[in-house]
């Protein structure tokens, strides 16, 4: 295990350290404290750094590559421009974390690192790329993910809390499922737009690519993996009623409402009866190869499923599930023309025009039916039924859209 630095970056000879003489620079005692140690350019292959204190070391340009810092702990380091392949900042053996303390990683390219429940504060990682970085159960507080890209990460159960900036970042290729957000700043274009639009629980391809990496590490089971990708609808919908939440609380009614339209989508295709019977199959494969007693969660009789599906399908068609008044509109009209061709078909209107009269006034309740025969007075009053309902909900949507407004 060997490090190698070079005093001057245009040296073309660089010298070679042990990792004795590294933990000896670190610790020099008659190092200034006030002053950075000069680490600038180093390259560490094969270095079992766990457990370390690195405090105040300059680091930039540096390339890290199989090094493992679990449980170390990161203050004051800057690491810009950096090249980490492969680090560990995991959990210590003991159950010690690595925390990361005011740590610059600008600009810096990380490759399938692991920061699993690493404990970050303060980091700067405005316009570093991150890809296939293990970020599972990890807790940011004051850290800022500026203009940064992150390809193929896992952030689950990860806790995004007070400070995180996510502005102009690029999430649309991670995975977020049950991460907290709690005071992060994390727009909808992080979300919406990249690499690809929307979450990547809602691209298999993206998914599976994932999942594939996690189980050759051994960090998922392939039947658990299955599970999983059965259930990434309903994974998405979660993960767009958490960010619906985030977004109201901070006053971005517009971007809650998009996210809970989009929760409602994804629970609505989920509930067609052969996704959930494919959920129940690859459930019971799971139980029977892992003898778990319980991980497919409650899904509903294929009865309920099927409403569910037929009627989240309407209310989708038909209202936008409350974020599109437009669509009322168009319902309300389509809804008229029908009852108007019914009271034409009944001989209650002497012509098109009489029947489009009637059936206007039938759904907003005016008609008068003394002159009408029972049939026809049935016909208008389910016209009226109809329009009730849909002008109820054109008022409810409404009070959205002026609410975002």
């Amino acid at each position: 295990m060997t490090v190698t630095m070079t005093d001057d970056p245009s040296d073309q000879a660089p010298q070679s350290w042990t990792k004795d003489r590294l933990i000896a620079a670190l610790l020099e005692p008659n190092r200034n404290r006030s002053e950075m140690v000069d680490l600038r350019g180093i390259v560490l292959d094969d270095v079992d750094l766990d457990g370390i204190l690195i405090e105040r070391v300059d680091l930039s340009q540096a390339t890290l590559r199989n090094v493992s810092l679990r449980g170390a702990t990161l203050r004051d380091v800057e690491l810009r421009g950096a090249r980490l392949d492969r680090v560990l900042f995991g959990v210590r053996a003991s159950g010690r974390p690595t925390r990361i303390e005011s740590v610059g990683f600008e600009s810096a390219r990380l490759n399938a690192c692991a920061l699993t429940r690493a404990i970050v504060h303060e980091g700067r990682f405005q316009g570093a790329r991150l890809e296939h970085c293990d970020l599972r159960y990890a807790e940011f507080t004051d850290s800022s993910f500026k203009d940064t890209t992150l390809v193929g990460c896992d952030f689950y159960r990860s806790h995004l809390g007070s400070r995180t900036v996510f502005e102009r970042a690029d999430l649309s290729d991670c995975s977020l499922y049950l991460a907290s957000f709690e005071g992060v700043t994390l727009p909808r274009s992080c979300i919406e737009e990249g690499i690809a639009s929307g979450l990547l629980q809602e691209r298999p391809d993206a998914l599976l690519a994932l999942h594939r990496r996690l189980e050759a590490s051994g960090e998922l089971d392939p039947a658990l993996g299955a599970l999983h990708r059965e259930g990434a609808r309903l994974e998405a919908a979660a993960i767009y009623r958490r960010l619906s939440g985030l977004w109201t609380s901070t006053g971005a009614m517009k971007d809650g409402a998009w996210a809970y339209r989009r929760a409602k989508q994804l629970e609505t295709q989920s509930c067609r009866p052969d996704r959930v019977l494919a959920r129940r199959r690859t459930a019971a494969a799971v139980r029977l190869s892992s003898d778990s007693p319980d991980t497919s969660g409650k899904d509903q009789s294929l009865g309920s499923a099927a409403l569910r599906w037929v009627g989240g399908h309407i209310a989708d068609l038909t209202a936008g599930y409350g974020e599109r008044p437009l669509r009322i509109a168009v319902t309300a009209v389509v809804w008229a023309m029908l009852i108007a061709v019914l009271l034409l078909l009944g001989g209650a209107a002497p012509g098109p025009r009489g029947a489009m009269l009637l059936a206007a006034q039938a759904i907003t309740t005016t008609a008068e039916t003394a002159e009408l025969s029972p049939t026809m007075r049935a016909v208008v009053a389910l016209g009226a039924g109809g329009g009730v309902v849909l002008l109820g909900l054109l008022g409810f949507t409404l009070g959205n859209r002026l609410r975002s407004a």
